[in-house]
């Protein structure tokens, strides 16, 4: 029934159906954010510790490397404003590909940030392709401590929970 909103042509019950499907993925989320605030608001042991940093570890190194690559893409965010930049180092499919609508785009923070958050979740690439060395290096560094943060960490803290 939600769908014939979704695709009917009046734009009012078309808002209204997405600001309800809106409504339902954020109830969710808060869901899924108060489990997290309860678990790691108890005294912790030994595994509630290690899990709850090994959730932070990930976090970080994901942030940590889109803001690495944000800063070193094509010389750096100045570069790529003053349209002074170097030769690119990640290849986004916006900028590569003619496009409508995506002529003058240019990569921001959090386009980096996403590239970080998928090496990490897929412990590979997503839609957007290393070019240099550089680049390269830091996703090889960045996917090898995503594998030793989620694989090691959370198993030995799987292990300790039998």
């Amino acid at each position: 029934m939600l769908i014939f909103f979704l695709i009917r042509r009046n734009a009012w019950e078309r808002h209204v159906a997405i600001g309800y499907l809106a409504w339902v993925k954020l109830r969710l989320i808060l869901k899924v954010v108060l489990v997290i605030i309860i678990i790691t608001s108890r005294p912790q042991n030994g595994v509630g510790v290690l899990l709850k940093d090994t959730f932070i570890l990930w976090i970080v190194n994901f942030i940590l490397f889109g803001t690495w690559y944000w800063i070193i893409d094509a010389g750096g965010p100045r570069a790529r404003h003053d349209g002074t930049a170097r030769r690119y180092d990640f290849a986004f499919p916006q900028r590569m590909l003619p496009l409508k609508g995506w002529e003058n785009w240019q990569p921001g923070f959090w386009d980096y940030v996403f590239l970080g958050f998928s090496s990490n979740t897929q412990f590979g690439l997503g839609d957007t392709q290393v070019l240099s060395l550089r680049g390269k290096l830091l996703i090889m560094l960045q996917i090898t401590l995503s594998m030793a943060v989620v694989v090691f960490m959370a198993s030995f803290a799987i292990a300790l929970l039998r």
